[in-house]
């Protein structure tokens, strides 16, 4: 388990990120659903997450903006989002 978004940036960028199991994503307009909590991200930070929300991952290289780099460390801690496989 990582201890700071450092920490997970650069596993993230390796390993890139998938959806725990339980874990149900969607859009509706601008807004952003990640079990049942909402955010509003910019357009950089909601083509990342589009991606995650579709995919159920996002696959490594990844080099994202800070904002979704944010938003996922806030995920990580949540236990939403789990580390890729090398």
């Amino acid at each position: 388990r990582v201890r700071s978004r450092a920490a997970l940036e650069r596993r993230a960028r390796l390993d890139g990120v998938v959806l725990a199991l339980p874990s149900r994503m969607l859009f509706y307009g601008r807004r952003l659903f990640m079990n049942g909590e909402a955010v509003t991200p910019g357009k950089a930070a909601a083509r990342a997450l589009a991606r995650l929300a579709d995919a159920r991952e996002l696959r490594a290289p990844l080099e994202l903006d800070d904002e979704a780099w944010a938003q996922l460390y806030e995920w990580y801690l949540a236990g939403y989002i789990e580390f890729g496989e090398r």
